[in-house]
Parts: C-alpha cells; sequence; structure tokens
C-alpha cells in the first residue's frame, strides 16, 4: 500500500498521527485510510476532538471524522490552512 504510508510529514500530520495512535490503540496509522476503516468510533473521535484542541488548537466536529475530513492528511491540510503554526507548534 505505497499511496497508505505512515506519517513522515511535517509537525502537524506527525501531531495528528500521534493522537490517532492514541485514540485508536494502534501503532501505526496510514496517512489516507478513512477514521471508520481504522476502528475508529464516536468515543475514539471524541478522545482525538479533545486532544487536537489541547495539542493543536484546532476544534472539530465528530462529522468531520465520519465526512468532511476523515483521514490523517485531510486533517493535516485544513490544520495548516487554517491554524497558525506558532499556535500548534507551542501546544504540547
Amino acid at each position: 500500500m505505497p499511496e497508505d504510508t505512515v506519517t513522515s510529514g511535517n509537525t502537524t500530520e506527525q501531531k495528528v498521527n500521534a493522537i490517532w495512535q492514541e485514540a485508536l490503540e494502534i501503532s501505526a496509522i496510514p496517512n489516507n485510510v478513512h477514521f471508520l476503516d481504522l476502528g475508529g468510533d464516536s468515543l475514539s473521535a471524541m478522545l482525538c476532538i479533545s486532544r487536537m484542541r489541547t495539542v493543536l488548537n484546532a476544534e472539530f466536529t465528530i462529522e468531520d471524522f465520519f465526512v468532511d475530513y476523515s483521514t490523517v492528511s485531510g486533517f493535516t491540510k485544513i490544520i495548516d490552512e487554517t491554524v497558525s503554526p506558532e499556535i500548534g507548534a507551542g501546544s504540547k
């Protein structure tokens, strides 16, 4: 699965990937695999939402995990486009 490689990109992508790994209890998360296909559910989405708020200063909804962005790459792109790099980088 060459297109579904695990994160090696920018800091945002690494942070999103680490958050998903923790919430989904998976050691390697491919960038372009849908949240549901990784075993994600509403509880794990809420865990991700909480951690992304704290770590990346980014607000998301449950719908974002199931419809709108749904992959590590999707979330990384929207965070990089909307959140100031200084805010995300300075967080935990």
